[in-house]
């Protein structure tokens, strides 16, 4: 995705609670806020999955296009689109 941030805000304009699963894509790809500490395991564009440790707050600043259950302990996701 390429931004042109002449017309692109950098901040979201919808937000909402992400529940995990290892099956459903996100509705579009999006930006994930961990509203609590502990692991989050996301997959990209391509697939590649990756679990990050996460402190209540952070932002991981990947693309998402999944949040799976298995491998994620954080107990309250947003996503920010």
């Amino acid at each position: 995705m390429t931004l042109n941030w002449t017309t692109t805000s950098a901040y979201a304009d919808q937000h909402f609670l992400i529940t995990p699963s290892d099956d459903d894509l996100l509705q579009d790809g999006l930006v994930i806020l961990a509203n609590g500490e502990g692991t989050i395991t996301i997959a990209d564009k391509v697939g590649t999955e990756i679990t990050y440790n996460v402190l209540a707050g952070q932002i991981i600043p990947v693309v998402a296009y999944k949040v799976l259950e298995t491998g994620t302990t954080v107990d309250s996701i947003v996503g920010l689109l």
